[in-house]
C-alpha cells in the first residue's frame, strides 16, 4: 500500500478498505459536531468502527482552525489515529469544475466554496456519503447526486 505523503501507515486507502469499511466521508463541519460531543452517539459509534473518513483538503480547515501552533502536531495525530483516509481524486478540479457548472446553470454557483467542491468530488469519488453539517452541500447534492447525511439535523426541520 502506497500512502499518500506523510501519512502514517494506520491511515488506508480506499482500495484497501472493504466494502462494509468507510461508508462516509466527513466535512470539517462534521468532525467538529463529533469531537465536540454535539453529533448523536451513533456518529460516534461510526468513527469507532471505522466507517467514517476524512481527506486532505478537510485536515487543513482543521488545522487551520487551530488556535495555537503548539497544538497542531497533537491536533494531526488524533485527526489521522481517529478517521480512515479517503484520497483526493487526481481529476478533482475537472470535477470541482464541473460541478460548479452545474451549479451556475441553477444559479446556485455563489455558496459553494472550492473546498467545499474538492471535498464533493472526493466523496463521489471514493463512492461515499458526505456527512456534513453545512446546507452548501444539499445545494451541490440537489444537481451532481452527490450522496450525502446531516451530522444534526438543521434547525427549521
Amino acid at each position: 500500500m502506497t500512502l499518500p505523503r506523510g501519512r502514517l501507515a494506520i491511515w488506508r486507502t480506499s482500495s484497501d478498505l472493504p466494502d462494509v469499511s468507510s461508508r462516509f466521508l466527513a466535512d470539517s463541519s462534521a468532525v467538529i459536531r463529533i469531537l465536540t460531543g454535539k453529533a448523536g452517539p451513533e456518529w460516534i459509534d461510526a468513527v469507532t468502527a471505522g466507517t467514517i473518513a476524512i481527506c486532505d483538503p478537510v485536515e487543513l480547515e482543521l488545522l487551520r482552525d487551530t488556535a495555537a501552533n503548539t497544538r497542531r502536531p497533537q491536533v494531526q495525530r488524533l485527526l489521522r489515529s481517529t478517521y480512515a483516509w479517503a484520497p483526493v481524486p487526481d481529476d478533482c478540479w475537472e470535477q470541482a469544475l464541473e460541478m460548479q457548472d452545474q451549479l451556475a446553470a441553477t444559479s446556485q454557483h455563489s455558496g459553494a466554496s472550492v473546498v467545499d467542491l474538492v471535498i464533493a468530488a472526493t466523496a463521489m469519488r471514493n463512492r461515499l456519503i458526505l456527512l456534513h453539517d453545512d446546507r452548501d452541500y444539499e445545494a451541490i447534492a440537489r444537481v451532481t447526486g452527490l450522496r450525502t447525511a446531516r451530522v444534526m439535523q438543521p434547525a427549521d426541520s
